[in-house]
């Protein structure tokens, strides 16, 4: 479903592209249905599901990445919904209540801050723990592709059967005897 090339032919195979699209066109469907059923004094409880939902939808396409051969459509969602997930909570929860008093009390705003600072943690954390994994892995790779293109050594050759760690001169004889 959201291979970005498509695995068949015919009225039933989608491009990775046109589900993406269509996705998004959903997600905002979705997002406009919500706004739009909450009535105005709701509309603080409408950004924040709204938020909760762009980062539900970007979590759904992070996943998504493991069942595609190219994932680059699917990250890009998911960096997407979670920017957009996390800018409309911060903005709902640190702009609104100061526009219209009332909305939350100030410990209630601070804790909510908290929470989405705490909430935000968890993406860097698993972008840096991706970083380094795809840093060691093009490295992995480096290193097979040079093992590849190496000549293999020959089995009768002494340079191939000996240690280079082994040291050079014989062993000293022991003494023998009991004395």
């Amino acid at each position: 479903m959201w291979n970005s090339k498509s695995t068949g032919s015919g009225a039933g195979a989608m491009s990775g592209p046109l589900i993406a699209v269509l996705f998004v066109v959903v997600a905002a469907l979705i997002f406009a249905g919500v706004f739009l059923l909450l009535p105005g004094p709701e509309h603080f409880t409408a950004l924040l599901v709204i938020g909760f939902l762009a980062l539900l939808f970007g979590a759904i396409s992070y996943l998504a990445e493991s069942i595609s051969r190219g994932p680059a459509i699917q990250r890009a969602l998911s960096w997407g919904f979670g920017a957009f997930g996390f800018a409309i909570l911060f903005i709902t929860v640190g702009a609104l209540p100061l526009l219209y008093s009332g909305l939350i009390s100030t410990i209630g705003q601070i804790g909510l801050l908290v929470v989405l600072v705490l909430l935000l943690i968890v993406p860097v954390a698993f972008y840096g723990w991706r970083a380094r994994g795809q840093v060691q892995d093009q490295r992995r790779e480096e290193a097979r592709h040079e093992w590849a293109q190496s000549a293999p050594p020959s089995a009768f050759s002494y340079a191939a059967a000996r240690d280079p760690a082994a040291p050079t001169t014989p062993p000293e004889n022991p003494p023998r005897g009991g004395a």
